[in-house]
Order: C-alpha cells, then sequence, then structure tokens
C-alpha cells in the first residue's frame, strides 16, 4: 500500500509505524506512555527511515491541529480507553 501523506498511527510499537513510514510522506507513532518510542527510533536509524516521529500523547485529547493527517490508523486501541465515543471523535478531527 502506497500512503503518499501525512499518517498516524495509534499502535506505537515501533515494527507497524516504521512499515508504514517506508511507504508514507510523515509518520507519527502515538503512544499514552513512552515505552516504544526509543526502539522505534533505533530501528528507523538503522533501516534509514528519516519520516518517522513518535509522540507521548492521550488518545481522547491528541495535541494535533484539526486535519493534521490524511489517514489514522488505531490498532488494538480501543478497548483500552475508557471513553470510545471520545476516542474515536479525536481521530476523526485529526
Amino acid at each position: 500500500m502506497t500512503v503518499g501523506g501525512r499518517f498516524s498511527t495509534r499502535a506505537a510499537a515501533g515494527g507497524m509505524p516504521l512499515s508504514f513510514a517506508e511507504e508514507a510522506r510523515r509518520v507519527v507513532g502515538i503512544d499514552v506512555a513512552p515505552r516504544f518510542g526509543d526502539a522505534g527510533y533505533r530501528l528507523a536509524a538503522e533501516r534509514g527511515v528519516e519520516n518517522l516521529s513518535f509522540a507521548r500523547a492521550d488518545g481522547q485529547a491528541l495535541p494535533f491541529r484539526d486535519a493534521s493527517f490524511d489517514m489514522v490508523l488505531s490498532h488494538a486501541v480501543i478497548e483500552h480507553v475508557a471513553d470510545a465515543s471520545l476516542y474515536m471523535r479525536e481521530l476523526a478531527r485529526c
């Protein structure tokens, strides 16, 4: 799949955002805890991927302007959020 625009993934374990970054213009991996960013940056450096960043953020209050991304992927997250409706509105907003 080729993703030509700006892409956010809410499954920030490094591998998935890295895979998308190989095809997209820009990818931001997001997690509420800082557990995966270091590994993701390390993997990106090993592969020479420079368009990947990671952000620590709550999916129910994302720190991005409206329409910041062309696509948003949420993988294995919704069952962990307190307010699924709010979470989905935030994803749609970004």
